[in-house]
């Protein structure tokens, strides 16, 4: 479904470092489209994986083509995501790449990556 940006949930995963550990995901798509990544790897690897989807800090300067309340990581999956979905809604800490009404964020805590893809 990430038709303008090109990506798919299988890019994600193909682009993470061979020793990324503690892969864990989920992807839904019915009219919307949300994939959940979390993933243990080096905070230099996360670096060159935000650089690989073109994702930039999200700052209080910061602009989109779409309404800002798509900014956010929050898991609307109660049992299938929320037992290991544990990321939290920092806005300052997120990288972000967006265009139209796709948006890949990402966030590093404690030597892992957390990754929410949503196109509504």
């Amino acid at each position: 479904m990430l038709n303008s940006c090109a990506l798919n949930e299988g890019s994600f995963r193909t682009e993470l470092p061979n020793d990324a550990s503690d892969i864990k995901e989920f992807s839904y798509s019915e009219m919307d489209y949300t994939y959940y990544l979390k993933v243990n790897i080096s905070r230099a690897q996360f670096e060159v994986y935000i650089s690989h989807f073109k994702m930039s800090l999200h700052g209080d300067t910061s602009t989109y083509s779409d309404d800002t309340i798509w900014l956010d990581t929050k898991s609307t999956f109660t049992d299938e995501v929320n037992s290991w979905w544990d990321s939290e809604l920092k806005k300052d800490s997120m990288y972000v790449s967006q265009k139209g009404r796709e948006w890949i964020i990402a966030r590093f805590s404690n030597g892992t990556m957390y990754l929410n893809v949503h196109s509504h």
